[in-house]
Order: structure tokens, then C-alpha cells, then sequence
């Protein structure tokens, strides 16, 4: 018995020793500023990017956040986090492929989630009009006249006019500020929508109200669905960490 009670032991003091030894130190990060922004640091040595570059970002608590996305990286033996790959994105590729995000948030107006409607009920479409209303007044005070929604599957045009002033205003943007919009824009479907969170007075609560305006009067009709409620909780949550790291990206304000 009593040898049979020692292998065991031994067994487990073996396994114990394997499991430590498989455990990786999470290193000391730090936050230093910089003349470009807020350098993170390991130690007294800077964290770089994939391709080798210092990871410099614009924003402190944006540093703050990638040092948490950092650290769970590590602990968890997991890929990077959102602001992470954002900004190592920016730093690395946005020499060469600044064009291609301009192209492709410009492009998001061609088929935006704000001008399309469901033809019935009505008093869905007026629901939907209702919360698609603050995103578009503010829209257009950059783009000018905007074509009224459809009720069809095909989106209306824009116009000419106003995708070059979205170009334009595109070409404005930092680098960080660039891809930010991008960002939200795909999430969003709407260049209008992350236009009006991002650059104007829209809460990530507006953007929510109306991209699930139809599933949440579905739901009042039927009945609730808990996948769609864990869909629809995921999503949200997605939009707003997003929203924190977009907004922090192009030194706004948290909304």
C-alpha cells in the first residue's frame, strides 16, 4: 500500500513540475511617452510590431488597453487583441495600404445598411427611419443631399458629389483615425453610421437600436429566441469594445 501511495505521488509531483514548467512569466509592460504618441515597453525595451517596429500608439489608455490584451496573450497562449492587431496594422501596413482603406470606407456608402428599409410594416419602417434619422442629418452635412431609403433589396446612389466628399474626408484622416473608421464601418455596414459614432454625436446605443431594430420587433411578435439573445449580446459587445478602441484610436471622446 504504501508503495503503491509513492507512485502516486511521484506521479503527481512529475506532472506538477511538467504543468509550472509549461506556465509562462508574463513580463513587466510599461507606457513611456513619446514624440509621436505613447510607446509600450517591456522592461526598458519597446514592444514591437510584427515587421520590427516600435509599437508607438496615440492615446495612454490605449496603451493601457494593449498592455492587457498583451498580457492575456501570454497567459492564454492566445493571438493578440483587437487593439493590438489594429494598431500593429497601422504601424506596419499603412504605407502601403492606406489607398485600399480609402477605396474600401468610401465604398461602404455604395450599399450603407441606412438605405435600405423594410417595405412592411409600416410601423417597423418608421422605426427604422426614426433611429436611421440623427446619422442621417449629420451625414449630410458632409456628403450634402442624400437619396431617400429603399424598400427593395437595391441600394439607391448616393451621387458623385457625395462620395467625393467622403473621399475627401477620408483623405483627411490620421492613419489610426483611417482604419478606426474602417473598422467600425464593416462592423456597422454603414459608412454613415460610423461616421455619426465616430465623428459626430451618435452613442454606440444609437448604432445598436438601429442595426437590431427588426430583430428586436421580431422578437415582440414571437417570442424571444436565447441563441438570437447570445447573438445579439455578442454583437453588442463587439460593437462597443470596438467602439472604445476606434474612438481612442482617433483621440475622440468615449461615448
Amino acid at each position: 500500500m504504501t508503495s503503491w501511495l509513492s507512485r502516486q505521488v511521484s506521479v503527481l509531483l512529475i506532472i506538477f513540475c511538467v504543468l509550472m514548467s509549461e506556465q509562462l512569466e508574463i513580463p513587466e509592460f510599461y507606457i513611456d511617452e513619446h514624440e509621436q504618441g505613447w510607446c509600450v515597453l517591456v522592461g526598458e525595451r519597446p514592444v514591437k510590431t510584427p515587421a520590427g517596429n516600435s509599437l508607438v500608439v496615440p492615446d495612454p489608455h490605449l496603451a493601457d488597453i494593449i498592455i492587457c490584451e498583451l498580457q492575456a496573450s501570454i497567459a492564454d497562449k492566445a493571438p493578440p487583441g483587437i487593439a493590438s492587431k489594429l494598431i500593429n496594422t497601422v504601424i506596419d501596413r499603412a504605407a502601403q495600404d492606406r489607398p485600399t482603406w480609402i477605396t474600401s470606407s468610401s465604398m461602404q456608402l455604395l450599399e450603407d445598411s441606412l438605405f435600405i428599409r423594410v417595405p412592411e410594416p409600416q410601423a417597423l419602417r418608421q422605426l427604422q427611419d426614426e433611429h436611421a434619422k440623427p446619422f442621417m442629418q449629420h451625414g449630410g452635412l458632409l456628403l450634402g443631399s442624400l437619396p431617400p431609403p429603399s424598400c427593395s433589396l437595391s441600394f439607391p446612389e448616393p451621387g458623385e458629389a457625395a462620395l467625393c466628399a467622403a473621399e475627401s474626408f477620408l483623405c483627411g484622416l490620421d492613419d489610426f483615425s483611417l482604419l478606426a473608421f474602417l473598422g467600425m464601418a464593416e462592423r456597422c455596414r454603414s459608412f454613415l453610421m460610423a461616421y455619426g459614432h465616430l465623428q459626430g454625436p451618435c452613442g454606440i446605443q444609437e448604432v445598436g437600436d438601429y442595426l437590431l431594430a427588426e430583430e428586436i420587433w421580431q422578437e415582440r411578435l414571437w417570442g424571444e429566441d436565447p441563441e438570437a439573445l447570445d447573438r445579439r449580446r455578442n454583437m453588442l459587445d463587439d460593437l462597443a469594445s470596438f467602439s472604445r478602441i476606434a474612438l481612442l484610436a482617433s483621440q475622440k471622446q468615449l461615448k
